[in-house]
C-alpha cells in the first residue's frame, strides 16, 4: 500500500485532474475522473493479491520477465534481450554494469509506465539515448527534458568517437511516468 501514499500516485492523480479539466473547458467533454481512479485503484489492489505482494512497504522486486511490478528494485546485470520495464514501481537500472566489458550487450529498452526510473550511464562509453515520452517526463544529462514525442542525446564520448559500431544505444520511453537519466 505503500505506493498508494506516494508522491507519485498524487502527482499522477493531479495530473490527470488537470488534463481532465482541460478537456472538459477546451472540448466540452466530460471524464468521470473519480470512477477512474476508483477502477485503477481496484486493479492495482488485484494486481496486488495476484502477485502476493509485500502490503507493508517495500518489497522485492516482483519480476514477471524483466519487470519491475509494484516495488522498488535495481538493475545491475544483463538478463538476456536487454528490455526492462518499471511498471507501477521504481527501478535504477546500471547501464555501466549491463554495458560493461564482460558483455557483448550494445542496447538496452527501458520503459517506465506508471512509475518512476533512475538509468546511470558511464561517461567513458559512448552511449546514444532515443528518449520518447507520451505523459509522461524524461530528464536528460544535460538538463533537457521531454513529455511528449522523442528526443535524441548523445554522451560527450558519443559526440567524441568515429567508430559507429562501439556506439552503445538506449531506448528509454516513458507513458505517465517518470524517467531520469545520469551519467556517472
Amino acid at each position: 500500500m505503500g505506493f498508494l501514499f506516494s508522491g507519485l500516485f498524487w502527482g499522477i492523480i493531479l495530473i490527470f485532474l488537470g488534463v481532465t479539466v482541460i478537456i472538459n473547458l477546451i472540448f466540452h467533454v466530460h471524464i468521470p475522473l473519480f470512477r477512474i481512479i476508483f477502477a485503477l485503484l481496484l486493479i492495482y489492489l488485484g494486481f496486488r493479491v495476484m502477485l502476493g505482494g509485500n502490503w507493508g512497504g517495500h518489497s522485492h522486486c516482483r519480476s514477471a520477465g524483466n519487470a519491475i511490478m509494484f516495488s522498488d528494485a535495481t538493475i545491475a546485470s544483463d538478463s538476456g534481450d536487454g528490455e526492462y520495464s518499471i511498471i507501477f514501481g521504481k527501478g535504477v537500472v546500471e547501464a555501466g554494469s549491463i554495458f560493461g566489458a564482460d558483455t557483448r550487450r550494445r542496447s538496452l529498452r527501458i520503459n517506465t509506465v506508471f512509475g518512476s526510473t533512475l538509468v546511470r550511464i558511464p561517461r567513458n562509453i559512448p552511449i546514444a539515448i532515443r528518449a520518447s515520452s507520451a505523459f509522461g517526463g524524461i530528464t536528460l544529462p544535460d538538463g533537457s527534458t521531454t513529455a511528449f514525442g522523442e528526443t535524441i542525446y548523445r554522451n560527450g564520448a558519443c559526440r567524441a568517437t568515429a567508430d559507429e559500431s562501439a556506439i552503445c544505444t538506449v531506448n528509454v520511453s516513458a507513458v505517465f511516468g517518470a524517467c531520469r537519466i545520469e551519467e556517472r
